[in-house]
């Protein structure tokens, strides 16, 4: 089985870095933060590069 590495971040309309997660170690702990960050902030659109 592989290792897991992923990191977030939310960017505000200009760019700017407005929050960023901790390095999560697996898929479902990446997917609880992301959620989590999209019920703080509904309007935030979603980039998905993996």
């Amino acid at each position: 089985m592989g290792q897991f590495s992923n990191k977030w971040l939310l960017k505000g309309g200009n760019g700017e870095i407005l929050c960023h997660s901790e390095v999560n170690t697996t898929k479902q702990s990446a997917e609880r933060g992301a959620e989590t960050a999209k019920r703080i902030a509904p309007a935030a659109s979603v980039i998905d590069r993996t």
